[in-house]
């Protein structure tokens, strides 16, 4: 058989209730019966995916994939449905909509499927009166869907009635699809495995990314077993290269069938690990029930993503205690077997017990911190990786981490090439766009903002300033003791990155392998001006929300003695102000909120803590504390709950 390239098609996946005809209709348009094993044949039902070719009138293909209609299938019918471009939706013109419609339409719309056909099956049992009754019930259903204006064609696969006109409609709504790209490393989920005698492991799937040629090595995921591909099939045919978007066989060297399970993922090695945890985008929709309770905070779940489900449990973001049917919200899942996953996979929850669908979204960063309250610049990251701004993306990434991160990380997040990331950052640095955000030295990759950066060499510096004070007759101390003496933990590269950049500023001096400070001599006076210094940088790149003070100190590299000297030093020459025992903030940030409060009054002569907070905008535990703060230096004036100027 001659080898040759595959054809990027899409691919159209069924939908809809058991007994609708899905296989049945298949097989009249594609000459392929999907159901494959002998217990379907048996009990006439789907009960794994079933796939099949579908040549369209203008002479390009689409791959089919059959799902299960049956209310326990649900989860095969996920596995299927991810991956698709293109729905068919069958709904019978004797039954109309029924339960797993709704339960299937519902987990199109969580997939992001938002293109559709429907094929009213059946109707040679039904006259043509009850045909138009049925299609203007099945457009009442659907109504408040992506799916409410679908095409509509009635056919029946026994008589071949309109299966020409439906495979018209599916040629147009494929045209409308095909300038989707899938480029990137390869990522394919296992649906089937098994051995084919002689040739060995073969696997089936929906190439999601990428693309899979003969003799590439490929990794597991995520078990890490690597293996190499020995030929490529694409429906039946063997080619010598498939494209995203194929229903892909491929034929493994170097792993057994035991070593593989459906759900595991085949991806270009390193570019993917499994996650116990992801920040995401999620949707409340209960598929079956209108009457659904509100969903609570930590609730015990379903996910299913790819062709896998594991169960996990659902934590709400910033307090919110639950979530009414049709709601969405930001939402850290933590999964009890951990999971593949990338920025915009999409995803489906389903409830714990009785096992049904109750909603889905889409992962936005699939590596978090263990966290429910965001922080800003929490917030604005799951923000940016929601949109299309690549730069945007890349730079709510940088802003969120308080070390260096490597453009591989910031790729990894992203679900962006490491090429792209290097190339947006790389010309903006190039132009002087954003002079905020620096690269950290040739052979590190690593990105930061700047004021970052400073924070950092200050800590290094204040360290070897102590060094200095308490060992006048050294000169210099080793590297490796330096690193030990940092106030948090740092990966060697980030370390050894900073490290280079105080050095090449002048901030260090490295000599006979020893770092020392250039300023040593200034002694005591010196240690305590970069305290204040490294304090004060601390302080204004929180601005107007800083932490306790004890954690500034340390964000500063600081012990609790020399924080409270830095302190002093600042409020003494007026850069920085206590208003309580928890916060200080540093004078123009405090002028900020004061300037806030007094326009505030000024226009209303008076207002509650809480006008005043939003004013300011802030939050509580900051504005009362400000509050009192300008109560007590007779800026306000307290009388009941509200306050007034002085």
């Amino acid at each position: 058989m001659a080898h040759h390239k595959s054809e990027s098609p899409l691919i159209v996946g069924t939908a809809g209730h058991i007994d609708h005809g899905k296989s049945t209709l298949i097989e009249a348009l594609t000459g392929t019966d999907p159901d494959r094993l002998a217990e379907e044949k048996r009990r006439g039902i789907t009960i794994e995916l079933g796939f099949a070719r579908l040549p369209l009138p203008d002479g390009t293909s689409l791959g089919v994939v059959d799902v299960p209609g049956h209310e326990r299938f649900v989860r095969q019918m996920i596995a299927g449905a991810s991956g698709i471009d293109l729905a068919l939706l069958c709904i019978a013109a004797d039954d109309g909509i029924m339960p797993q419609t709704r339960e299937h339409t519902a987990v199109l719309q969580l997939l992001g499927i938002t293109n559709c056909v429907i094929a009213l099956t059946k109707c040679d049992l039904v006259d043509e009166e009850w045909i138009e009754l049925v299609s203007e019930e099945v457009r009442a259903g659907l109504e408040g869907t992506p799916f409410a204006d679908a095409p509509l064609v009635p056919v029946s696969a026994r008589t071949g009635q309109e299966l020409d006109e439906l495979k018209s409609v599916l040629a147009d709504q494929a045209q409308k699809l095909r300038s989707t790209s899938k480029e990137g490393p390869v990522r394919l989920p296992i649906d089937r495995v098994f051995t084919i005698k002689g040739a060995g492991t073969v696997v089936t799937g929906t190439l999601w990314q990428g693309s899979v040629v003969p003799d590439m090595e490929l990794e597991v995921v995520p078990s890490g077993i690597l293996t190499r591909v020995r030929s490529v099939q694409v429906h039946g045919s063997e080619v010598q290269e498939s494209l995203a978007g194929n229903r892909t066989a491929l034929n493994l060297v170097g792993v057994k069938k035991e070593d593989l399970d459906p759900g595991d993922f085949l991806i270009t090695p390193g570019t993917l690990e499994a996650s116990n945890r992801f920040d995401a985008q999620f949707t409340y929709l209960p598929a079956t029930n209108a009457q659904a309770k509100p969903l609570e905070s930590g609730s015990t779940v379903h996910i299913a993503h790819g062709t896998r489900e594991v169960t996990g449990r659902l934590l709400l973001m910033d307090g919110l205690n639950e979530l009414a049917p049709g709601q969405t919200a930001f939402a850290q899942i933590r999964l009890d077997v951990p999971l593949p996953i990338s920025r915009s996979d999409r995803f489906i929850v389903r409830s714990f017990s009785p096992v049904r669908v109750i909603g889905g979204g889409t992962v936005l960063n699939s590596t978090p911190h263990h966290r429910t309250n965001l922080k800003d610049t929490d917030r604005s990251l799951l923000a940016a990786l929601m949109e299309s701004d690549d730069l945007a993306i890349c730079h709510a990434i940088i802003d969120s981490c308080d070390i260096p991160i490597s453009i591989k990380e910031i790729s990894r997040i992203a679900n962006l090439p490491v090429e792209r990331i290097a190339k947006l950052l790389g010309s903006e640095a190039k132009n002087a766009k954003r002079p905020e955000y620096t690269s950290l030295g040739a052979n590190h990759g690593l990105w930061a903002k700047r004021t970052t950066v400073q924070r950092h060499i200050m800590a290094m510096e204040n360290i070897l300033v102590a060094f200095h004070a308490n060992e006048p007759a050294a000169t210099g101390m080793a590297i490796n003791a330096l690193k030990q003496r940092y106030p948090r933990h740092l990966p060697d590269e980030c370390f050894k990155a900073l490290l280079e950049e105080a050095i090449a500023t002048g901030k260090l001096v490295l000599e006979k392998n020893e770092i020392s400070h250039p300023k040593a001599g200034a002694g005591a006076r010196n240690l305590e001006k970069q305290a204040a210094d490294s304090l004060y940088a601390a302080l204004h790149s929180h601005g107007t929300t800083p932490p306790p003070v004890d954690d500034v100190f340390e964000e500063a590299g600081l012990d609790a003695a020399q924080g409270r000297k830095a302190l002093l030093a600042l409020e003494k020459q007026g850069r920085a102000l206590r208003v309580n025992k928890t916060y200080c903030f540093t004078a123009e940030s405090l002028q900020q909120l004061r300037e806030a409060t007094v326009a505030c009054l000024q226009e209303k002569g008076s207002a509650t803590a809480t006008e005043l907070k939003d004013a300011m905008g802030t939050s509580r535990k900051y504005a009362i504390p400000l509050l009192e703060y300008f109560d007590e230096k007779r800026i306000t004036k307290r009388s009941g709950d509200e306050r007034s100027l002085a």
